[in-house]
């Protein structure tokens, strides 16, 4: 692989355009070719994200390319819902055949059988390749665990130490624990949406039908969650704040899956109006 990986950077280089092109471009040039959000992101949004978006998505699994702490929407809703497992390693994620049972459960919902999703050829055979990589998010071949990516820790800031978590543990670590995204992940990681903050589960969960909401009021032990009659509801404001500060944090510190250009506009993270 790392001789494959060495042959492509040096034929770019090699190229016409060489003069133009630095080692650095060609190296992130092939690890992009092979990511989740190159190669995966763009089939969900043509096939999947009608159904699987906004903000009450189809079983409750947002498929978009919507940034969370380190990953996306619709990769830590996959692998919450164990529809994807890393493996052990390399060898060991390319040796499971389809009808395996450790092949990755996604594969059964791009072989024709789910709804009237119908993948192009290049499309299953592309992401057949990338799931022989280990299902790996940035491409780089360097995943390892989720939280020691090459894109760092963007829930380190104070947005989340200083002004969600407090919230979160008073008004909802009773039922659902004193943590979210971090250990053991994927746990809860496709809670926080910092693209579109008001997108994110920890606030549609509780927000009342008639608002928008999907309205869980239901009892765990004698523990009744935090019912927001509407969008005005204190607590729910200080969540969306909370999440709207990381929101800012995001875009002012792009990551490598948000260009530049795109990250500090309004395009890649559109503001929400309702």
């Amino acid at each position: 692989m790392a001789r494959c990986v060495a042959l492509l950077i040096a034929g770019i280089l090699s190229s016409p355009f060489a003069s133009r092109v630095t080692a650095e471009d060609a190296t992130q040039a092939v690890e992009e070719s092979n990511s989740f959000y190159k190669v995966v992101q763009p089939v969900l949004d043509e096939h999947c994200v009608r159904c699987h978006s906004d903000t009450k998505p189809a079983g409750c699994l947002d498929l978009t390319g919507d940034r969370t702490r380190l990953f996306s929407m619709a990769y830590d809703g996959l692998m919450e819902r164990g529809m994807m497992d890393v493996a052990d390693s390399v060898k060991e994620a390319s040796l499971e055949p389809l009808g395996s049972s450790r092949a990755p459960r996604i594969k059964k919902h791009i072989d024709g059988s789910h709804y009237d999703v119908k993948l192009t050829k290049w499309q299953r055979e592309s992401i057949e390749k990338w799931i022989a990589s280990n299902l790996d998010y940035f491409g780089t071949g360097r995943r390892g665990k989720p939280l020691k990516t090459d894109a760092g820790d963007p829930w380190a800031g104070t947005w989340f130490t200083g002004e969600f978590m407090p919230i979160y543990r008073e008004k909802c670590g009773s039922c659902h624990g004193k943590t979210i995204g971090r250990e053991p992940y994927p746990k809860r990681s496709a809670w926080i949406n910092l693209c579109r903050p008001k997108h994110s589960r920890v606030l549609l969960s509780h927000l009342a039908k008639g608002e928008g909401g999907w309205g869980i009021d239901k009892t765990v032990e004698d523990r009744k969650p935090p019912v927001f009659a509407n969008a005005e509801d204190p607590v729910y404001l200080a969540i969306l704040a909370a999440i709207e500060a990381g929101r800012r944090e995001l875009l002012a510190n792009p990551r490598p899956d948000m260009p530049k250009a795109k990250a500090k506009g309004s395009q890649d993270a559109p503001d929400e109006k309702s």
